[in-house]
């Protein structure tokens, strides 16, 4: 995180820091018609509850 820009002493991080951290995580360069472009997904997961015995 702080090869990419993370300033930890500093607590604040900007979208700059997310996009590279995950350029470099996946090796995928992103631009900024991706993220104009993209579809986006989301989902719901439902979490059963454990009761105890």
């Amino acid at each position: 995180m702080r090869h990419v820009g993370f300033d930890f002493e500093e607590g604040r991080y900007d979208l700059e820091e997310y996009v590279a951290l995950a350029e470099e995580l996946t090796g995928v360069h992103v631009t900024p018609d991706m993220l104009e472009h993209a579809i986006y997904g989301t989902g719901v997961v439902e979490v059963p509850r454990i009761t105890p015995c």
